[in-house]
C-alpha cells in the first residue's frame, strides 16, 4: 500500500511541476487576483483524491470491484 501511495504522490508531483513550468506566472497572477477560486480548486482536488483513496482501499479492493472480467474469463 505504501508503494502505491508513493507512486500516486510521484505522479501528482510530476503533474504539478509540469503545470507550474507551463503556466507559473499566469497561475500566480490568477491566484493573487481571485484567491477564492484557487482555494475552491485545491479543496475539490483534495476531496476527490481522498474519496478515491477511500473508495479504492475501502471498497474496491476488499470486495473485488473491477475484477468482473476475471469472473467471465475475459482475461
Amino acid at each position: 500500500m505504501s508503494i502505491q501511495g508513493i507512486g500516486q504522490i510521484t505522479i501528482m508531483v510530476i503533474l504539478f511541476l509540469i503545470i507550474l513550468s507551463l503556466f507559473g506566472k499566469r497561475l500566480a497572477r490568477w491566484s493573487n487576483d481571485k484567491p477564492h477560486h484557487a482555494e475552491l480548486i485545491s479543496t475539490t482536488a483534495l476531496f476527490l483524491g481522498g474519496a478515491y483513496f477511500l473508495f479504492y482501499w475501502g471498497f474496491a479492493v476488499p470486495f473485488g470491484v473491477g475484477r468482473w472480467g476475471e469472473w467471465f474469463g475475459w482475461y
